[in-house]
């Protein structure tokens, strides 16, 4: 299968669109000039692989998906405290932040409470 370029821009698109990012701040974040990024997504420049890499590890991005759409956009990085989340977890922190503003605080402080007697 070969390279499909305008595939790739879009992806880097995609990519981009996702973290929140101008074409600027993605050039600068991995080094790069913004009209780069910008040739790339429109599909007229061919990134080298130098530049792959550095998007990649810059975004934990994967590498096949990026070339060829194949897998996951984002690589799955196990020592992420994100990816160690259970649903238990999620649910928690959902019912944590649906509370009143001054509710959340309280507990808060109360987890760190308990947290600091369970370490003594």
């Amino acid at each position: 299968m070969g390279l499909d370029l305008p595939g790739l821009g879009k992806r880097l698109l995609a990519c981009r669109k996702q973290l929140g990012l101008s074409q600027q701040a993605m050039a600068e974040n991995a080094g790069l000039v913004r009209t780069y990024i910008s040739h790339i997504e429109s599909g007229s420049q061919n990134p080298s692989f130098d530049v792959i890499a550095k998007l990649s590890g810059k975004y934990n991005l994967s590498i096949d998906w990026l070339l060829y759409g194949r897998g996951q956009m984002f690589l799955i990085d196990e020592n992420n405290i994100i990816n160690k989340l259970t649903p238990e977890h999620i649910k928690l922190i959902e019912n944590l932040i649906g509370l009143p503003e001054n509710k959340e605080t309280s507990v808060i402080e109360l987890f760190h409470k308990t947290i600091s007697v369970i370490n003594e």
